[in-house]
């Protein structure tokens, strides 16, 4: 059977779409390789590593370090441990040049787009927020883990994900030419991982998250 130009054409650019992962530089900040306060990295970088996605741990925010990826995911982050002065400065550098960032669970920083500030407990229900490209198609789920935080909403930031009372739970924005996922869902803890509709969103926010601006711009 003869097939069109144009089918052949759609087939190709949703296979190079499906490969779109490998190519993407993600960091897990783990809290236990900086003696910080967190469940660390592992679940997160397995659950990466089996969707197809280029994960390696990081312990740092130190230019030459963020200079490795090109998104990070900070999971659980509690504390940081032993950073650089200025970390706070340098993580928001690496994404105002271009750079991506998904930070879930317990989160403190990056408050222009969205910051966790209350812990709601024996919630499931999380409803999907229309007009959002990069959660089109997916429909309100229940979270696997018991509870979840609550978003305060920074100036930059968009709600994605509300909790059945009507709080913020995902909020994304752009700082500079970068962009952040800031969500309260316990993603990837010690007794929890993500799967299902979980693992969909990680991997739409990190889709979402993908530089646009060209790796030797962003080191500029």
């Amino acid at each position: 059977m003869r097939i069109p130009f144009l089918s052949l054409f759609t087939a190709m650019f949703s296979l190079s779409l499906a490969a779109a992962p490998a190519e993407l530089r993600v960091g897990v900040f783990d809290t236990r390789l900086s003696g910080g306060q967190g469940v660390g990295g592992k679940i997160a970088l397995a659950a990466l590593e089996k969707a197809g996605y280029e994960a390696r741990a990081l312990g740092d925010f130190s230019p030459l370090t963020l200079a490795q990826f090109d998104v990070l995911w900070l999971t659980d982050m509690h504390h940081p441990g032993a950073q650089p002065e200025g970390w706070r400065q340098r993580l928001v550098a690496f994404i105002e040049a271009g750079g991506g960032v998904l930070q879930t669970w317990h989160h403190h920083t990056l408050g222009q787009v969205g910051q966790g500030v209350r812990r709601v407990y024996d919630s499931r229900q999380m409803k999907i927020k229309e007009g959002n490209p990069a959660l089109e198609g997916m429909t309100d789920f229940q979270a696997s883990y018991k509870d979840h935080i609550v978003e305060a909403v920074g100036p930059q930031g968009k709600v994605w994900v509300e909790n059945e009372f009507g709080d913020a739970v995902v909020v994304g924005g752009s700082l500079g030419k970068g962009k952040v996922v800031s969500t309260g869902l316990a993603l990837a803890t010690v007794r929890n991982r993500p799967r299902g509709a979980e693992l969909d969103l990680v991997k739409r926010c990190i889709s979402w998250l993908a530089p646009a601006t060209p790796l030797a711009e962003r080191l500029a």
